[in-house]
């Protein structure tokens, strides 16, 4: 069986699973109440594109959560079970947009390379994801819906606690492989036949799935009962079929979030 097979029958599976255990449980009954988290990110990204700069821009923060279910700025609606105190299973609508014209108010934009002149920007993507958590395990699966890449991809994270001190402050790191078909690939870094324009070195590129390794450190800092400040570092190795792409000359990529999150 295929991986691209293999992601299909888990996503299926995850969904089936979601749906068959007890919506209603009593430990999720126990807090029925809106939980509201407000704020502000700063995200300063050093990218793999082609002749990049290093960018930083502002983005708004909202988690909002009632019972079983959330919304967030990455999941516009999420819907969890809880099977157990370790295990929890949940499925949902999410967005990815991860083009080299992907940010939010940009503070200090710069010009793009030549070699993106002329090239088309792909369109943000909807995504129907579902996953688990297993103690400090995550897996996760998903699916384009809105017919842009049609991609599928899957993720695999172990959240490993380092340190965690009273009043909430605690540090803790992640590592995760994150997998893409080709259709992901393709479109974010692939060059169909009416792209291609060698005099600004964007030639032909069609390629297959793809591996990236991810690196992750969190600190969480609670100012007062009411703030909270959490900054993330992320470095991340990109597999070979995205580096080897006209659109892009480097194998890694860097991630810095400052987050100042106030709590209802």
């Amino acid at each position: 069986m295929t991986l691209h097979k293999t992601s299909k029958l888990i996503f299926s599976t995850l969904i089936v699973l979601n749906m068959t255990i007890p919506a209603i449980q009593a430990k999720d009954n126990e807090n029925n109440s809106w939980n509201i988290k407000l704020g502000a990110l700063s995200l300063t990204s050093s990218t793999a594109w082609h002749q990049s700069d290093i960018k930083t821009s502002l983005l708004p923060f909202f988690d909002i959560s009632k019972g079983n279910w959330q919304f967030d700025i990455q999941n516009p609606i999420k819907y969890q079970t809880h099977v157990n105190e370790s295990l929890s299973v949940w499925t949902g609508l999410s967005v990815r947009n991860d083009s080299y014209d992907a940010y939010g108010l940009v503070l200090n934009d710069t010009p793009k390379s030549d070699r993106f002149t002329d090239h088309k920007i792909p369109d943000t993507e909807l995504l129907h994801s579902a996953g688990l958590n297993y103690g400090w395990l995550s897996w996760e699966v998903s699916r384009d819906i809105s017919d842009n890449s049609n991609a599928d991809s899957s993720r695999i994270s172990l959240d490993i606690p380092l340190i965690k001190a009273d009043r909430g402050f605690s540090i803790s790191t992640e590592l995760s492989a994150n997998w893409f078909d080709s259709n992901y690939v393709n479109y974010y870094y692939g060059v169909q036949p009416n792209e291609i324009k060698p005099s600004v070195g964007r030639l032909a590129y069609e390629s297959k799935s793809a591996i990236n390794y991810e690196l992750s450190l969190k600190t969480t800092y609670p100012i007062n009962q009411k703030w909270i400040a959490v900054s993330v570092l992320t470095h991340t190795e990109l597999d070979e079929e995205i580096y080897n792409s006209p659109l892009a000359d480097e194998k890694s990529q860097q991630q810095v979030v400052l987050l100042l999150i106030y709590q209802f």
